[in-house]
């Protein structure tokens, strides 16, 4: 919703999307754990959801961890959802 926002046509939105998805993917340790990453991108993650979903998936596969468990990437998360869905619905120009 955020990135439809920034744009004006749907090829910006697919162009600029894939690039934003994939860096963030990146930085977030969806393709490599974090801990090979350097500190200064273990500290940038803090700030993407992907790592706190990952933390999340990692609790409950690898340490079968209870949903209780996983409870602080869940409000992460959630809050993360929160402030996206509204920068973005602020956004939407109505007409």
């Amino acid at each position: 919703m955020l990135i439809a926002s920034l744009v004006q046509t749907v090829e910006q939105q697919s162009a600029i999307g894939t690039l934003v998805i994939v860096s963030i993917f990146i930085l977030g340790g969806v393709y490599w754990p974090l801990s090979l990453v350097p500190d200064f991108m273990q500290n940038i993650a803090q700030f993407i959801p992907q790592t706190w979903a990952m933390k999340g998936y990692t609790e409950l596969i690898i340490n079968e961890a209870s949903i209780s468990d996983i409870a602080l990437p869940i409000v992460v998360l959630l809050r993360f959802a929160a402030v996206f869905l509204a920068v973005g619905v602020g956004r939407v120009r109505y007409e």
